[in-house]
């Protein structure tokens, strides 16, 4: 997903197929979702509308399936980005040991 204003790339995701979670439909992850930096600050909008995107997109990938688990890794000290997670209707699930050294991931999913 891309979204441009004034030929300025304002934010962009990437999802995959995934089996992190007992679930008997399929599952995607988030890989990532990042807003450009003079777009950040500003209530989350565009955060919003991006993540929204990809579920759309998620959903679409799979449309004969009942429901589609949408799992995400969020960094724990990164409280905008689980703010995020949340205001979309993300539950967390758990914390992961496989993140990068320093970092603690909480690992958030959502029916679709």
């Amino acid at each position: 997903m891309d979204r441009c204003v004034a030929g300025d790339l304002v934010a962009a995701y990437a999802h995959v197929r995934c089996e992190l979670l007992p679930h008997e439909g399929p599952q995607r992850l988030i890989r990532c979702l990042a807003v450009s930096l003079p777009y950040r600050r500003q209530g989350g909008e565009i955060a919003d509308a991006a993540l929204e995107h990809a579920l759309g997109t998620v959903r679409g990938a799979d449309p004969e399936a009942p429901s589609i688990l949408v799992l995400a890794k969020v960094d724990t000290r990164n409280a905008p980005s689980e703010a995020l997670f949340r205001r979309v209707g993300f539950d967390f699930h758990a914390r992961l040991t496989d993140g990068v050294e320093g970092s603690e991931l909480g690992l958030w999913g959502l029916l679709v």
